[in-house]
């Protein structure tokens, strides 16, 4: 049709070369592998979240750390399809542009995880001697297909006839924010199910004030509501001898919506401050304008 523009485009991006983080002092076999048992009904997940582990005690902080291949110990994989459509239109007096952006990453890291765990670890960190900040994934969510992430942004603009009056206004439908439930397990929980004290405990046995972190919710697979946003304008368009002047009201997030756009995501099975709002969309807001053109 004339005057109107549609372009749709296909993306698929894989990605290799990938290196890892190997503590040779430490085999696969020196780590031990428990299941902990999820009941809370704020969580999304239920039952048992198997493949979190804790170096065994004898070779707890033994570091020996080489860079290499993970090819050297299996393939990780990781894939992105996305799907653009996106329409320009221009007919007399309205212009509408926008369109649909969606798209998914899978990613495995099963085979190479079987032989070196610290991979689910943040930023891969060696179990021995590992910083307290590190937080481990279950071996369960070693393969993780995110759902397609679709964004829909509008924008249109139509001038008045005769009263020279301009409305414009801009949509947004984007996802929510991943959701996350790092539970830092005391030892008095981790240690039935192991079935020994954490490894970084002072003392195989006794009172230990150690913790692990671990992640409940599988990567990229929870989300919280999505956000929806829409920004009005009108203007009044004076000509006057040559020259345009522009007076406008702007209304930002016109709907007043408050979707929250942040959490907090650290977990605790009492009640606490997981999931309470860090930040929401900013309240609605009027501006006044003028844009004098000559």
């Amino acid at each position: 049709m004339p005057n109107l523009a549609v372009n749709i485009g296909y993306f698929r991006r894989w990605y290799g070369n990938f290196v890892v983080t190997q503590n040779r002092a430490v085999a696969a076999s020196d780590f031990t592998f428990y299941g902990l048992p999820v009941a809370d009904a704020r969580l999304p997940v239920s039952g048992v979240v198997d493949g979190f582990f804790d170096v065994n005690a004898n070779k707890f902080g033994q570091v020996d750390n080489y860079v290499t291949k993970a090819s050297d110990f299996g393939e990780i994989t990781q894939r992105w399809n996305g799907l653009d459509v996106n329409v320009n239109s221009r007919f007399r007096g309205v212009i509408v542009q926008g369109g649909v952006s969606t798209g998914r990453q899978s990613k495995d890291v099963c085979a190479v995880a079987a032989q070196i765990p610290t991979v689910l670890q943040t930023a891969n960190t060696p179990i021995g001697g590992a910083s307290a900040s590190a937080t481990s994934i279950a071996m369960s969510s070693c393969n993780s297909v995110q759902p397609f992430q679709t964004q829909v942004k509008l924008l249109g603009s139509y001038t008045i006839p005769r009263f020279d009056v301009l409305v414009s206004g801009t949509l947004q439908n984007i996802p929510g924010q991943e959701l996350f439930a790092t539970y830092t397990a005391p030892n008095s929980v981790v240690a039935p199910l192991l079935g020994r004290n954490l490894s970084s405990c002072a003392t195989p046995a006794g009172a230990c004030a150690s913790t692990t972190t671990v992640n409940l919710l599988p990567p990229g697979e929870f989300y919280s509501p999505r956000i929806n946003q829409l920004d009005l304008r009108f203007a009044k368009i004076l000509k006057i001898k040559g020259t345009r002047t522009q007076i406008g009201l702007d209304l930002y997030n016109a709907l007043n919506t408050n979707t929250v756009q942040t959490y907090n995501p650290a977990f605790s099975p009492a009640p606490g401050s997981w999931q309470v709002p860090t930040l929401i969309l900013p309240a609605r807001l009027a501006r006044i304008s003028a844009q004098f053109d000559f």
